[in-house]
């Protein structure tokens, strides 16, 4: 993950700079960054007991491991080079005062990326990868399962245990409480949005479709779907406009038509209860489902109305969930969200096979949800029972990392949602507040930058 080379970044350039690195930068097999910022000592000892930092320092040398494929683990300080001066002597010929060789100074390594970019972060005054507590929204605990980005730029939050539609502007980081629903506690999980700006909730134990008009702020009570309590976790809109229902604890697959406001139950799966969460459309028209319970990898054709069981992945049920979510990679395999299980999920839709990925190793009941980063890293939302990092994977490596920390504790978020400024917003479950996500809009965490998959669980 690591970017090899060297760079200068001034307190000009900082926020602008362009941060394509040359690799091998210093000719020795040692490449590094070089931040030249004014760094007060207050600063640069935060968090650190070393008492030979400079008052002043003008140079911060972040060292790779020399293969550069793992983040920074060494920070060097070097003192700044005094202006010279003079001192008259008894002959009247100025003698300059040598100038003393830049010392550099071990400060610290950093057992985690987290720490490294908390550091960076304190250092150069640039914001990477960082963490920070949006507004409160005031409705209670369990309040919303995933969310959905607007064309207005607001985020309209799912509600799950509030009774109230949630709306949260990114621009002012302001929240604001929507239409009643009406509906029962547990009422939805998940949500699509339709081209008439319409956003559909998919009903968990509501009885019925949720319907919200983001433009006038209005719910309806959509079609009963009469297939029981926790029926569906997740939808997924198909390109007849459409929108499947993930099978939760519903026998059948939902079929759900806007334009007509008509649930129909699709084909049986199988799979016992609590079986899928979450979904993904492959580039020929099928569902994946993703396993929650079930053993096995969901498949379902909308144009056959046909469910076919897939590879077992071996890795949680049918008692505990595996996976909550999923990403479709650029490799066309499809991402499986770590939940219980202790790996990553990878599924090649083209050969019906399930890999094991990366072992993550921040505990289980980690993440719920994920997002796709346009250089392809896959982005796991902290629920935060065992862990409160976010989770970077990278598909083309089976690489995982631990990014930054929420401070909102344990089951905090469910879903995220891209918003134009570049910040992923968190999904409050449990959290009293918005969560903000910040991989560094500016080109200096470029690597970082997410892309929108709306609706992903």
């Amino acid at each position: 993950m690591a970017k090899c080379g060297i760079i200068t970044l001034t307190e000009s350039t900082i926020n602008t700079e362009n941060f394509d690195l040359l690799a091998d930068a210093d000719g020795m097999g040692n490449p590094y960054l070089i931040f030249e910022t004014g760094i007060s000592r207050s600063a640069l000892v935060s968090g650190f007991s070393s008492s030979n930092i400079p008052d002043l320092a003008t140079v911060v040398r972040i060292k790779s491991n020399a293969a550069c494929t793992n983040y920074i683990d060494l920070i060097i300080v070097v003192s700044p080079t005094p202006t010279p001066t003079t001192t008259p002597a008894v002959s009247s010929t100025p003698t300059p005062t040598p100038t003393p060789t830049p010392t550099p100074v071990c400060v610290a390594s950093f057992a985690t990326p987290a720490e490294y970019f908390a550091e960076i972060q304190t250092l150069s005054g640039v914001r990477i990868n960082s963490y920070s507590s949006g507004d409160a929204h005031g409705e209670g605990s369990a309040a919303f399962i995933g969310g959905v980005l607007t064309p207005s730029g607001d985020v309209i939050f799912v509600p799950f245990g509030s009774d109230y539609v949630g709306i949260y502007d990114p621009g002012t980081d302001s929240y604001t409480r929507g239409a009643a629903h009406g509906e029962t506690f547990d009422a939805f999980r998940g949500g699509v949005l339709l081209s008439n700006c319409n956003v559909i909730f998919v009903p968990q134990r509501s009885l019925h479709v949720g319907i919200y008009n983001s433009d006038t702020d209005i719910y309806t009570a959509g079609d009963a779907h009469g297939e029981g309590n926790d029926a569906f976790s997740g939808g997924v809109l198909l390109p007849n406009g459409k929108v499947i229902f993930v099978p939760y604890a519903s026998l059948n697959v939902g079929i759900y038509d806007p334009d007509t406001d008509t649930y129909t139950s699709g084909d049986a799966h199988g799979e016992g209860s609590f079986a899928f969460s979450g979904g993904v459309l492959l580039p020929n028209g099928k569902v994946i489902f993703i396993p929650n319970r079930s053993v096995y990898v969901g498949i379902y054709d909308p144009v056959t109305d046909t469910y076919t069981r897939g590879d077992a992945h071996g890795e949680a049920g049918p008692t505990f969930t595996a996976f909550q979510g999923g990403v479709l990679a650029p490799s066309g395999d499809v991402i499986f969200v770590p939940f219980y299980s202790a790996n990553v999920g990878i599924y090649d839709p083209g050969t019906d096979t399930y890999t094991s990925g990366a072992a993550y190793g921040t505990g289980l009941f980690s993440f719920s949800g994920g997002i796709l980063a346009p250089n392809g890293d896959v982005i796991f939302v902290p629920y935060g029972t065992s862990s409160n990092v976010v989770g970077i994977y990278t598909p083309t490596t089976d690489l995982f990392t631990t990014g930054a920390v929420q401070t909102e504790g344990s089951t905090a978020f469910a879903g995220g949602v891209l918003v134009p400024s570049g910040d992923v917003i968190f999904v409050p479950l449990t959290s009293s507040n918005v969560g903000v996500y910040d991989p560094d809009s500016s080109s200096i965490g470029q690597y970082y930058l997410m892309s929108g998959i709306p609706n992903k669980l």
